[in-house]
This record gives C-alpha cells, sequence and structure tokens, in this order.
C-alpha cells in the first residue's frame, strides 16, 4: 500500500485509523485505483504533481491506494463506507471533518477540487484569516 503526503509518507495502518488522525488537521485526497498502472490514476496523479503548492495551500494530503496491495480493512472501509469501487479508478475528497465532500470516477481537473475545497466554510474562514495581518 503507498500512502503520498505532500510533506513524507502518511502513517502506516489501515485507512480508516489513517483518516481518524488526519481529521480536524488536514483535507485529505484518496486516489483509489485497480493498480498502479490504471490510466486513470496515472492521470490524475500527474495533474496533481502539477499543483503541489495548491494543496499544501489546502491543507491536502494525497493517499494512493491499490486494491491489489490494500490490506482487507482498508478495503472493506474504501468499498463499504466510502462507496469506492476495486474495479475502478475512484477520486474522493474527504473534508477536515471527515466527510467525503467530492468524489468522482474521472480524472478531476484540480481546479475543480479546489473551487471545492475554497467553496467549503472551513477554508472560507481559513482564507479570511490569512488575508488578516497579524
Amino acid at each position: 500500500m503507498q500512502s503520498t503526503a505532500q510533506s513524507g509518507n502518511v502513517s502506516a495502518g489501515n485507512l480508516e485509523e489513517r483518516l481518524q488522525d488526519l481529521q480536524w488537521q488536514k483535507r485529505v485526497l484518496i486516489l483509489y485505483a485497480p493498480d498502479k498502472n490504471n490510466t486513470l490514476y496515472v492521470q490524475q496523479k500527474k495533474l496533481l504533481e502539477a499543483q503541489r503548492a495548491g494543496l499544501a495551500e489546502r491543507d491536502l494530503v494525497r493517499i494512493e491506494l491499490f486494491a491489489t496491495e490494500a490490506d482487507a480493512a482498508t478495503k472493506l472501509f474504501l468499498e463499504g463506507e466510502l462507496k469506492a469501487s476495486s474495479n475502478a479508478f475512484s477520486l474522493l475528497l474527504i473534508g477536515k471533518d471527515g466527510g467525503v465532500k467530492y468524489r468522482t470516477t474521472t480524472a478531476a481537473p484540480v481546479e475543480e477540487i479546489f473551487d471545492t475545497v475554497d467553496a467549503m466554510p472551513m477554508r472560507q474562514s481559513e482564507m479570511k484569516k490569512q488575508r488578516r495581518p497579524e
């Protein structure tokens, strides 16, 4: 199982535990694909790599998971709770509150992901704080 974050690897453990650890701290982008060679996964990863600064600015951590490598608990959580398919690519945006805010089974334009994040009330508050001089 591979996990990637902007500043290094996310700690080991099943996905549910990792999401609980990140709740209220980070937003999470989950890329779930049947395997590392999945065309949509490769396309999405390239799109995200080109926007590292925007991901970091929005407190987004990327977790990449593959059905061929995920443990049983992670698969059960992804496919049961998060409604992802092990047979197709899925991108899920998890808000800081732990809820799924966006999902797609195609490679999403990064601007669409950023627009979704930027419309969230918590992100609006963060942007206001950033604009105010301290």
